[in-house]
C-alpha cells in the first residue's frame, strides 16, 4: 500500500494492519529504506511525527548554500538539524532533516556499502546526495493516512 506520492513524499507499509511490517519512505521517486526487514509500524509513524511538534529554531540562512555533502557527514555539525532514525530497515541511508516557514527538508544519502539492493541508487545515483524540500501540508496529509491505516 502506497500513502501519499511517490513523486513528492509517500510511505509504502506491506500490511498496514500488522504490528511488524516492511515500510519504506518514498521520496523523489526514490524509495528510503530497504523494503526487506519488518519494523514497528507505530514506531516509525511516531518518529515521523515527531518532527510536527519539534519545538527548535527553524533554519533561516538560503537552503541552497548549504553544503548538503557537509550536512550529511556525521562528524560534522550544521545547526538545527535533526537526524532521523526509523529502525533497521532505514540503516543503509544516511538521513537529515531541516524546518524552513511552513516547509521540510529532507537530506538522505545511500551510505557506501548498504545491506540491502538500491537498483534505481546504484544505475543512476550512485555517491549522491538528495535534497526534497516538502509542504507541512503534504506531509502531514500523508501522517494522517498513514495513522488511519496502522490503527
Amino acid at each position: 500500500m502506497i500513502i501519499g506520492n511517490k513523486e513528492e513524499f509517500a510511505v509504502q507499509i506491506e500490511n498496514p494492519k500488522s504490528e511488524r511490517t516492511k515500510i519504506a519512505l518514498w521520496i523523489n521517486n526514490l524509495r528510503i529504506g530497504n523494503y526487506i526487514e519488518e519494523e514497528y509500524s507505530k514506531i516509525v509513524y511516531n518518529q515521523l511525527y515527531r518532527l510536527t511538534n519539534l519545538k527548535i529554531d527553524k533554519y533561516t540562512g538560503d537552503f541552497n548554500l548549504i553544503s548538503v555533502d557537509l550536512l550529511i557527514r556525521d562528524e560534522e555539525t550544521i545547526e538545527n538539524q535533526i537526524i532521523l532514525s526509523l529502525g533497521e530497515s532505514f540503516d543503509d541511508f544516511c538521513i537529515r532533516i531541516m524546518f524552513a516557514e511552513q516547509k521540510i527538508y529532507f537530506f538522505w544519502k545511500l551510505n557506501d556499502k548498504p545491506f540491502g539492493g538500491y537498483d534505481a541508487y546504484d544505475k543512476k545515483y550512485k555517491n549522491r546526495t538528495f535534497k526534497k524540500e516538502i509542504s507541512w501540508f503534504e506531509y502531514e496529509l500523508v501522517l494522517k493516512e498513514f495513522i488511519k491505516s496502522i490503527s
